[in-house]
């Protein structure tokens, strides 16, 4: 808020969440290493994986920050974001 209080938050499933459920539960599909795609389109299984959990989670990050300056209203261009975990760098 204007005078430093937390407002409030998600939790939601992360990349590593992602990895081990494809892993587990994709047909075919085996763990992979999470890293960096190099582009958002795969040109292999392993590539597609990683650019669908990356780059989703890193869309399903945004929409959630946009809902909620909206939400906010007052200023929704100046919101203050922390995002924590030692994979956030990867989708910011």
């Amino acid at each position: 808020s204007a005078r430093g209080e937390y407002v409030g938050g998600v939790i939601a499933p992360g990349i590593e969440i992602s990895v081990e459920a494809l892993g587990v539960k994709g047909a075919q599909l085996r763990k992979i290493e999470v890293a960096r795609p190099r582009s958002v389109i795969g040109k292999n299984t392993v590539e597609a994986m990683q650019a669908g959990i990356v780059y989703g989670f890193a869309g399903q990050v945004d929409g959630v920050v946009g809902r909620m300056a909206r939400e906010l209203a007052d200023d929704p261009d100046n919101v203050t974001v922390i995002a924590t975990g030692g994979l956030a760098p990867m989708v910011l």
